[in-house]
């Protein structure tokens, strides 16, 4: 690898001025466009995880994902809302807010210990959005 610096520096070094900052300008670029490549790999890139979510379902998907510290974004107010994940967290992302029974049907109705004629008029508020 050392001869094959050598070379190419004994061969710059061979070049005139004009040659010579027409490589470096090319090296330079070559340095920039690898700096900007290795920064653009490093950032995560976030998609929709869940969307159409009210202020409640907004709010304890936020909660579920910080409580297990995955990185998220979502939409500013006013509603809907959207949550967005790191490409790579998205399977962790849905397990921590099914756990958390962030979306989970809230139960309408009458309660009632027994269920009994009340069961009748429970329905789920709230659905689901993927």
């Amino acid at each position: 690898m050392n001869d094959l610096l050598k070379s190419i520096f004994a061969e710059l070094g061979k070049l005139g001025g004009g040659s010579r900052t027409v490589a470096a300008i090319a090296g330079l670029a070559l340095v920039v466009a690898l700096g900007i490549g290795a920064w653009v790999a490093r950032t995560p890139h976030f998609e929709l995880l869940y969307g159409n979510l009210d202020e409640a379902e907004n709010a304890k998907v936020q909660k579920a994902l910080a409580d297990a510290g995955i990185p998220y974004e979502a939409s500013s107010p006013p509603g809907p809302y959207s949550v967005h994940v790191a490409r790579d967290s998205r399977i962790e992302a849905i397990a921590a807010i099914g756990s958390a029974g962030a979306l989970d049907p809230d139960k309408g109705g009458i309660p009632s210990a027994s269920g009994g004629l009340a069961s009748a008029f429970l329905a789920p508020t709230s659905s689901r959005r993927w």
